[in-house]
């Protein structure tokens, strides 16, 4: 693309750079071919992303808020110039303040103060010849601003780019526990405890602007290897565009949730159930309450709660009416679905679009997120429901609503596995939506090529149903969909060194009860290993199964320094930090990884500076897992790229899932496209047995 055009023009004798405001074509433009024009003009934004220095900001809350409305000040810096805007100032107040701080000072720096009650004209000059904007965490500098910035711009978020390069995104914990090199002014105001909001001045808040744009130039300079100008365009139209919302369905879901939640909580609120709202969110205290009426639970997981009101329910044990009233009350508690469906409904725009809700790098491995409504983490349709449209139809009568539901359905699940159909194409729109069918799966047999697996994959047999046949051993039929989950959740869980112990666990949490099929986790674990070596040992790896190949590999390079390879990734260790060279490029950041505290066995643990969790442990099953969702991230990011190039409008992104919307008409031709995109990998993957399912619908959550 962008590199490209570059080689096209400087094979013309052709240079591109940029002057502060445009890009400037030097050398013989006159001769310049017709097609590389129309290409330089195509992709005028991306030269200029990779060109144009950013524009950098720093947002900072005022020490004292008005009632309702949080005040800001924003502070920019860009070719020699800092602007310094807050609409809730007097414009003498902030020059005065701006004169008397250091901060900004040097020689050959202009200082503009702004005043005025929207976005100061020189940013929408930046934005209009394509500038881009960086700010560290863009979530929070839209929060804090109103939504006064400009969201119809490129925007680079160096807290994701932090977490790509292994980094915690606090800008505080940058500054005081890594070794990165920051200005003076960012180490005086991040180096210590902030001083509380009652104690600050305006001074201090304009110093913290200065200082976060600043902190944000900084990371942007020393990290920018970890920035994919490509991957963070098609990612910033995404967002932009946004998902419809059924905003009158959504309504009306929470309603029948309030209401549900209050008949639920009467007896916990009224004191007859024996047990306080607030000993009722403490699973100590909760815990103690259940014993005292007769029963020991360890856990309080959704699943298991649900187990638990299940055998309360069946009459098999005998129970006080309180210990029914107090288990359901629970589970609402576990579900805060009033407070989700509010959220959406409060951030969902004028339009009816549900704007920037998805994080680029949402984990260590680079795997997206969703922030605020959470849309990755909407429940998948409940298969109990076997017509979700009629209960749609009755969702604004909460009391007719809830006589339909199915036997067994509580009205939190109903609530739950509707938020999907909030999620709608336009009208005269479908959504287009493709899935990667068994993406962890493929790429963990590609990753060890582990020849049976892959063969399965290729020839478009269904390993799920070929896993279950080995461990219930009896071929399935087309109604043996339990016994297909089984062996679907084995395939997703076993994958990854697991024990069984913790596999049991893994199990549960997906839906899926052993004993109550007959089968043992140490038996299933057993299984799975004996079938695929390639990947749990006994293979050809260099000797040894995928698992163990790339713990050697790692340990190889933290002791020596080599450069090692295993499950088709490079390692090097540069003293401090591992780093693993995917087969697309990019790379995974181990910070701070050594080999500590040996066992009894005279094995040390491979430990690192995880960027949210702290010092943990990682070993060759934790680090296979990195190394498959980083591989499947990105050729979840490569499809959407291309789907963009191609015209086809993604409106939203669920884990290994692309929803695109497209006018009726064309509804069959895009999900072709779409499938076309999705099953042909890049050239770094290109024999990765990609599959994807499409299908076509109007709200999210149908089919």
């Amino acid at each position: 693309m962008v590199a490209e055009v570059i080689e096209a023009l400087r094979q013309q004798g052709l240079t591109v750079s940029f002057d502060g405001v445009n890009l400037v074509l030097e050398g013989a433009v006159d001769t310049l071919d017709a097609s590389l024009k129309d290409a330089v003009k195509r992709q005028k934004t991306l030269l200029m992303s990779q060109l144009a220095p950013p524009v950098y900001f720093g947002a900072q809350p005022l020490h004292c808020e008005s009632a309702g409305a949080i005040r800001f000040v924003l502070v920019a810096w860009f070719d020699s110039r800092v602007v310094v805007w807050s609409p809730h100032l007097e414009r003498d107040q902030l020059e005065e303040t701006v004169r008397s701080s250091p901060s900004f000072g040097g020689a050959g720096i202009k200082v503009v103060c702004a005043t005025c009650p929207s976005i100061p004209p020189i940013f929408e000059q930046m934005a209009a010849v394509g500038r881009r904007f960086c700010v560290h965490d863009v979530r929070r500098a839209f929060r804090l601003t109103n939504g006064a910035l400009p969201l119809d711009v490129q925007w680079i978020d160096t807290a994701d780019i932090c977490r790509a390069a292994g980094y915690p995104s606090d800008i505080q914990k940058l500054v005081t526990s890594t070794p990165l090199p920051f200005h003076e002014t960012v180490k005086l105001r991040f180096g210590q405890k902030p001083s509380s909001r009652q104690h600050r001045s305006l001074h201090d808040d304009l110093v913290g602007g200065a200082a976060r744009s600043i902190a944000t130039q900084n990371l942007f300079e020393i990290l920018s290897g970890f920035y994919d100008p490509v991957a963070a365009w098609g990612h910033h139209r995404i967002n932009n565009r946004g998902v419809c919302v059924d905003v009158q369905l959504a309504k009306n879901l929470h309603a029948i949730w309030t209401q549900s939640y209050s008949q639920v909580m009467k007896p916990i609120q009224d004191g007859t159930a024996g047990i306080s709202p607030a000993d009722l969110r403490n699973d100590a205290k909760f815990s103690i309450w259940l014993r005292t009426h007769g029963l020991a639970v360890t856990k309080f997981n959704r699943d298991e709660l649900s187990r638990l009101l299940h055998t309360i329910e069946s009459g098999s044990m005998s129970f006080s009416p309180a210990v029914l009233h107090v288990v359901q009350a629970k589970l609402f508690l576990l579900r805060p679905l009033g407070s989700q469906l509010q959220t959406m409904l409060d951030i969902c725009d004028a339009d009816g679009r549900l704007r920037h809700q998805f994080v680029s790098v949402g984990s260590h491995t680079g795997r997206f997120a969703s922030d605020e409504s959470q849309l990755h983490n909407f429940q998948r349709p409940d298969v109990r429901i076997a017509n979700h449209s009629s209960l749609i139809s009755r969702s604004s009568d909460p009391h007719n609503f809830l006589t339909c539901l199915p036997p067994g359905v509580r009205p939190d699940d109903a609530v739950a596995s509707l938020r999907r159909f909030c999620l709608i194409a336009e009208q005269g729109n479908r959504l287009c939506i493709g899935d990667f069918r068994s993406i962890e799966p493929r790429v963990l047999a590609w990753c060890a090529d582990e020849p049976r697996l892959l063969e399965a994959f290729r020839e478009g047999r269904d390993p799920y149903v070929e896993m279950a046949e080995r461990l219930f051993g009896r071929r399935l039929g087309k109604h043996d969909d339990l016994e297909r989950q089984v062996g679907k959740v084995v395939l997703l869980g076993a994958g990854y060194a697991m024990g069984a112990e913790t596999f049991d666990d893994f199990a549960g949490k997906h839906g899926v009860d052993l004993a109550s099929v007959g089968l043992r986790a140490d038996m299933v674990i057993q299984t799975f290993r004996s079938e695929y070596p390639r990947i749990c040992g006994n293979g050809e790896i260099n000797g040894m199964g995928l698992w163990y190949a790339v713990d050697a590999a790692a340990r190889h390079s933290v002791a020596t320094g080599a450069v090692t390879h295993a499950g088709r990734c490079e390692f090097h260790h540069d003293g401090s930090t591992l780093f693993i060279r995917l087969p697309s490029g990019r790379w995974l950041c181990y910070r701070n990884l050594y080999l500590e505290c040996a066992d009894s066995c005279g094995q040390a643990s491979l430990r690192f500076d995880h960027p949210k969790n702290g010092r943990v442990n990682t070993w060759g099953g934790k680090l296979t897992e990195n190394i498959v969702q980083a591989i499947v991230s990105d050729l979840l990011i490569a499809s959407l790229v291309r789907c963009e190039q191609s015209g086809l409008a993604v409106v939203m992104h669920v884990h290994d899932e692309i929803v695109v919307e497209a006018k009726i008409e064309s509804a069959e031709s895009t999900c072709a496209e779409l499938s076309n995109i999705m099953e042909s990998p890049p050239d770094w993957a290109r024999d990765v047995p990609l599959e994807a399912k499409t299908r076509i619908s109007s709200r999210h959550g149908d089919g």
